[in-house]
Parts: structure tokens; sequence; C-alpha cells
């Protein structure tokens, strides 16, 4: 795995660290999934996709249910 690759990992679990408390699990997945689809540039959301579908990722359980949403 690339550094580019831990990077979009590591920053998509910051996201869902800081958007998760006090939410409940669909909100806060909602709120990342949204969150990545507003900031990230498309080559990163399809970058971080395919490393979820190749399952090749540390991502915690609400980001990759947003990244799973974001693949829809």
């Amino acid at each position: 795995m690339s550094n580019s690759d831990e990077h979009l990992i590591r920053m998509a679990n910051d996201i869902a660290a800081n958007l998760s408390p006090g939410k409940s699990e669909q909100k806060a997945v909602e709120a990342i999934a949204g969150h990545i689809k507003k900031f990230w540039a498309p080559p990163m959301r399809k970058n971080i996709i395919t490393l979820m579908q190749q399952k090749k990722t540390s991502l915690s359980d609400n980001a990759q249910r947003a990244i799973v949403l974001l693949s829809l």
C-alpha cells in the first residue's frame, strides 16, 4: 500500500472520529459520507472506494460504512 493510500485511510478515520460522537450511527455515517463527497476530489473518493473493495484498509466501522454509502 502506498503512502497516499495510507494517508487517505488515516484521513477517513480522522473524519469519522470527529463526526461520529453524539450522533446515531446512521447520522454519523451520513455526515462522514457527506464530508468526503464535499471536500475530497473525485480521484481520492474513487481510490478509497477501490481500497475498501479490495479489503486493503484499516477503516473504522463508521468510515467503512460511509465509503459503502459513497459507492452506491
